[in-house]
């Protein structure tokens, strides 16, 4: 149970794989064989950690709620612990309040992330207000997402890295009728 120690907390973090991109998320909690597992085995390949956050878990419980918020203290986490990695650069992507932690992460540091932000939920607010950010909606998908369905979510993540890098495939088209 690798734990970070940041200003005023004690993170609980779990890491996966070694790529070059830096996949960081937030939330209550992970299964290891959900999307972060996923983002990190072949051919994505990322290098992912996992935040727990603050007042969840194995992470630090503070005696009273945050002034600021949960959700901007859970950001400021966030950059905190990319800071103690020494990231200067990364993706970040959330599920639940984890997509809102996102969309107060972009709004606090959007120059340190890659770029954009991939949430499905509270992604559509980062979308309208955070240039670069990307949106990824599931509507035929529940709030387990991410142990429900990782692969599809590893997708689009895999896309959105493709397009930062310039590196995207077009998407195949079937060609039907005539002069197909």
């Amino acid at each position: 149970m690798p734990l970070m120690e940041i200003a005023d907390a004690t993170l609980h973090y779990d890491e996966y794989g070694t790529g070059d991109e830096v996949v960081l998320s937030s939330a209550m909690a992970f299964d290891p064989q959900a999307y972060p597992g996923c983002l990190a085995a072949p051919p994505t390949g990322h290098h992912v950690y996992t935040i727990q956050a603050r007042g969840h878990g194995a992470s630090s419980h503070p005696d009273s709620p945050p002034e600021q918020g949960w959700l901007d203290q859970w950001a400021d986490d966030v950059c905190a612990f990319a800071d103690r990695l020494g990231v200067d650069r990364f993706i970040y992507t959330g599920i639940s309040h984890g997509g809102g932690i996102g969309w107060h992460l972009a709004g606090l540091i959007l120059a340190a992330m890659r770029d954009g932000v991939i949430s499905p939920e509270s992604a559509l607010r980062a979308a309208r207000s955070v240039p670069g950010a990307k949106a990824v909606l599931f509507e035929d998908e529940g709030h387990f997402i991410g142990t429900e369905s990782p692969e599809r979510l590893v997708r689009e993540v895999r896309v959105f890295v493709d397009e930062l890098n310039d590196v995207a495939e077009p998407p195949a088209i079937a060609r039907t009728g005539a002069g197909a």
